[in-house]
């Protein structure tokens, strides 16, 4: 799935940094500062560290950067109530419109 939506992403242009689970992704945001991520893509269940908690933890690095969790088990998560929440499946045109959604464009 990340290299599917990764795909998808880079088709429409956007510049991408993908990481195999939680604690990947926070290690790959810290090699990117000290830029700023527009928006993290980031799956439900992840290996190491599930989604709650590596966006509990770029939340308070980045507290202005939007997150859309990608799931099929958004049932079972204890996400923030303001959660922006794609359940999988999705095509790259529901992946589009969320991710307009996340940074208000």
């Amino acid at each position: 799935v990340r290299a599917v939506t990764a795909g998808f992403l880079r088709g429409m242009g956007h510049r991408t940094i993908e990481a195999a689970g939680g604690e990947a992704a926070l290690s790959r945001l810290s090699d990117m500062e000290p830029d700023i991520p527009d928006l993290v893509v980031m799956d439900v269940m992840m290996p190491r560290m599930g989604g709650e908690e590596a966006a509990r933890r770029i939340r308070a690095r980045y507290p202005g950067t939007p997150i859309l969790f990608l799931t099929g088990y958004a049932d079972n998560a204890d996400l923030p109530d303001d959660a922006l929440i794609l359940r999988k499946p999705f095509t790259q045109a529901e992946l589009s419109e969320y991710i307009a959604r996340a940074i208000g464009s």
